[in-house]
């Protein structure tokens, strides 16, 4: 093996090992001798401690330290001889070597962290892959960003709203019981069914929000996140009993001209009549509290028609203006309904309709409903106390159980109830696809469906049977 040093004059730190290269003088060529710096670091007082005696550079190159930088020293020892035995003394070949020989491999240990390090990222990869939350994130900034398309569209605001309560409350049961992708068994839906049960969720809310753990994870599979086709199958959606719905109401026509006509200034004029809008065009609150100009029309013919594109679905309805209630509204504002929050409208008329009901005391009639999350919540801490009926039931007024939605509804119960259209007409205003979602509107009561039965046969002066 060659001979190593160092040249360093300081005592403590670390210096590079030299090596020499020789050759005897000959009569063809004159004497050889170079001094050549190998990559090689070591610490210059180990390095001077293991050569003070033999014994102690004898016990160093047998340490773990010592035989690694002698397989190293022997290594370049190689690459000098290999070169040196064909004739080469070339310095500048001599330090290549040296260097090819000696990062080899560094230059292997470096390839072998960087597939450790790929590997490692791809496992992370796979990992978040699986993660049901984080897929859930993603969704939901996409949603609220517009990157992600439902059907071509942004999402509703309500829709998103939805979408967004969905993610807290599940993220809550996924901390408790956290799963991946190809774990989602029955016992997971049904862990979740349990969950949703525990927190006070109205069944209705239970139902939607396992609709949309279904959507989630038929999304995911469609992108490649998982292959558990058995997921889909298990996470069932509960069926949703008349007696656990929040009852929801609609307003009679009568209801519904007393609150036109009732006198009303500042934001409860302007709530009331937004309000009024959603009942004569039977849209939704993000289509109905938009209107402007460019809604209102007429045909060829002279009929007086709201165009709207529903926000919702992106379908085009074309709302022929049955009662001129709705122009004067219009009118009211140059065509351009003032704009106030689903929130702020609700509060006004529900406030409104409670006065308008010492008039209309059909409003202030108690109807069984059922407690909302919060509401049970707060009458569970003592915070507020709910009327009942001898079996127990909670019971509310009408006129407290009205929301923006009521005005949909009510425009379509009316409608259904004059009689004057099929179920084709009617579904176009409202813009349903389904005879059967169309039918949800339709708030009649049993005893209502009997008492219209029996003026339909007093009408006709006939008798069954």
């Amino acid at each position: 093996m060659a001979r190593f040093y160092i040249r360093s004059t300081k005592g403590t730190g670390e210096a590079n090992l030299y090596t020499e290269v020789q050759k005897r003088e000959t009569a063809e060529h004159p004497r050889i001798s170079l001094k050549i710096a190998t990559p090689i670091v070591v610490d210059i007082e180990a390095w001077e401690n293991a050569h003070a005696t033999p014994r102690a550079l004898d016990r160093f190159m047998n340490s773990r330290e010592g035989r690694e930088l002698r397989k190293r020293m022997d290594e370049i020892t190689e690459a000098i001889e290999s070169l040196t035995s064909r004739g080469i003394y070339s310095r500048a070949e001599i330090e290549e070597a040296i260097n090819a020989n000696y990062y080899r491999e560094v230059r292997q240990e470096q390839r072998r962290i960087r597939k450790e390090q790929e590997a490692e990222a791809e496992a992370l990869k796979e990992q978040d892959k699986a993660n049901p939350i984080l897929y859930l994130d993603n969704l939901i900034s996409g949603l609220e960003s517009g990157e992600i398309k439902h059907k071509g569209r942004a999402l509703a605001y309500n829709s998103l709203k939805v979408w967004k309560s969905f993610a807290k409350t599940f993220r809550a049961f996924y901390a408790k019981h956290p799963f991946t992708w190809n774990e989602i068994n029955g016992l997971i839906a049904d862990k979740y069914t349990a969950y949703l049960e525990r927190q006070n969720f109205m069944s209705r809310t239970v139902s939607a929000y396992q609709a949309l753990f279904s959507a989630l994870t038929k999304r995911a599979m469609s992108e490649g996140m998982h292959t558990n086709t058995r997921a889909v199958e298990v996470i069932g959606r509960k069926r949703v009993l008349e007696d656990e719905k929040k009852t929801q109401i609609y307003l009679t026509t009568e209801e519904l001209q007393a609150l036109y006509n009732m006198p009303l200034t500042g934001k409860e004029e302007k709530a009331r009549d937004i309000f009024m809008s959603g009942v004569y065009t039977c849209q939704r609150f993000s289509d109905y509290s938009r209107l402007d100009p460019s809604n209102f029309s007429t045909t060829a013919k002279g009929t007086k028609i709201v165009r709207i594109q529903q926000k919702k679905t992106g379908s085009v309805v074309v709302i022929p203006i049955l009662n001129d209630n709705l122009l004067h509204i219009a009118e009211k504002y140059g065509y351009t309904l003032p704009h106030m929050g689903d929130i702020y409208v609700c509060k006004h008329v529900r406030n409104i309709l409670k006065r308008l009901s010492a008039e209309v005391p059909s409003l202030a009639e108690e109807v069984r409903t059922v407690l909302t999350r919060h509401e049970l919540e707060a009458e569970q801490r003592g915070e507020v106390k709910h009327c009942r009926d001898a079996q127990g039931y909670v019971i509310k007024p009408r006129y407290d159980l009205v929301g923006t939605h009521t005005a949909r509804r009510s425009g379509i119960t009316n409608l259904y109830l004059s009689g004057k259209f099929d179920m084709l007409q009617m579904m176009s205003i409202s813009g349903h696809k389904s005879a059967v979602m169309f039918r949800e509107y339709i708030r009649l009561s049993k005893e209502e469906i009997a008492e219209a039965m029996t003026a339909t046969m007093e009408d006709t002066n006939e008798q069954l049977f």
